[in-house]
């Protein structure tokens, strides 16, 4: 006589080792699918192909916001302004750069008189600059 019980539990094992296999092929390792984190200074994790949002093309990434009034040469200008005061060793807490067409005004103030005469000197050896108003007072502002 054939034993019913032991031919199922020889057959169960190999049963159920097919459906998992069947089971677990639908399943993703969900790590491999997510984007590598971003290289550094490359664009941010989840950006497009062109390191603006994902959807955008190449080379149409958007811009910084710039503040009113702000924008183009002379912001470069006063940005490189800035970088060579700063340089310089010129406390620019209390300073503001304003450049148009080549002429840059400083205006606030610094703590001593050689700073002041630091900021003009090192205002004037920025390339493109032509004049420098030095408007700077000494002294903390109030």
């Amino acid at each position: 006589m054939v034993d019913k019980h032991a031919s199922w539990v020889r057959t169960a094992p190999w049963l159920l080792c097919a459906i998992l296999a069947v089971s677990l092929a639908g399943c993703t390792n969900k790590e491999a699918e997510a984007p590598a984190p971003a290289p550094p200074g490359g664009p941010p994790a989840g950006a497009g192909p062109g390191g603006g949002p994902p959807g955008m093309p190449p080379g149409a990434a958007p811009t910084a916001a710039k503040p009113p009034g702000e924008s183009g040469p002379d912001a470069v200008m006063n940005s490189k302004v800035k970088n060579a005061l700063m340089t310089g060793k010129v406390d620019v807490s209390h300073v503001t750069v304003a450049s148009k067409d080549g002429t840059v005004t400083l205006s606030g103030s610094v703590p001593t008189a050689g700073q002041k005469a630091l900021a003009e000197k090192a205002a004037k050896q920025v390339p493109g600059i032509t004049t420098v108003k030095d408007d700077l007072t000494v002294g903390t502002k109030p």
